[in-house]
């Protein structure tokens, strides 16, 4: 794209578009300014994938727990008693 496709107010925009964008330079900050819903998306997208990352470290943990012969079921039953 070589012009903004900006559309506020129903107005569309003839501006030369930055560099890989679809933007021009007057718009492109109202689009893509912090804290909007894609920088939150992203932001809950990584909160997601360090928590993945987390359970993964836990699960291998307890995998090679009971590899070496430890019980879950019998350490809270433990607990608890």
């Amino acid at each position: 794209m070589k012009t903004c496709t900006w559309i506020g107010n129903g107005e569309g925009c003839n501006h030369p578009t930055v560099k890989d964008r679809s933007y021009c330079e007057h718009h492109i900050w109202s689009v893509y300014q912090k804290g909007t819903h894609l920088s939150k998306r992203k932001k809950d997208i990584r909160t997601a994938m360090t928590v993945h990352f987390w359970e993964d470290l836990f699960n291998q943990a307890v995998e090679e727990l009971e590899a070496e012969g430890w019980s879950f079921e019998a350490e809270v039953d433990r607990i608890i008693a």
